[in-house]
């Protein structure tokens, strides 16, 4: 599973582009993951697909070969 390894701002008080900056190597995954080689992550919003784009790219880097999304609301202005 992928745990939040450090501190961020909330995203809803940064622009697109901070948001991307803003979560970059926020996540890492836990040791347990890795026997998965499918994965699907769940989401309560999409605005900019940053939370999403951090999430698959630290399941990606941890061994993971497919990465699906799913979320429940989509965002103003997407």
């Amino acid at each position: 599973m992928l745990i939040r390894d450090r501190s961020t701002v909330p995203q809803k008080e940064l622009d697109d582009k901070q948001r991307f900056k803003n979560l970059e190597n926020a996540f890492i995954i836990t040791e347990n993951v890795v026997r998965y080689k499918k994965v699907i992550i769940l989401d309560d919003i999409y605005t900019t697909g940053a939370t999403m784009d951090a999430c698959a790219k630290a399941l990606h880097e941890g061994g993971v070969h497919e990465v699906y999304s799913v979320v429940l609301c989509i965002g103003r202005g997407f």
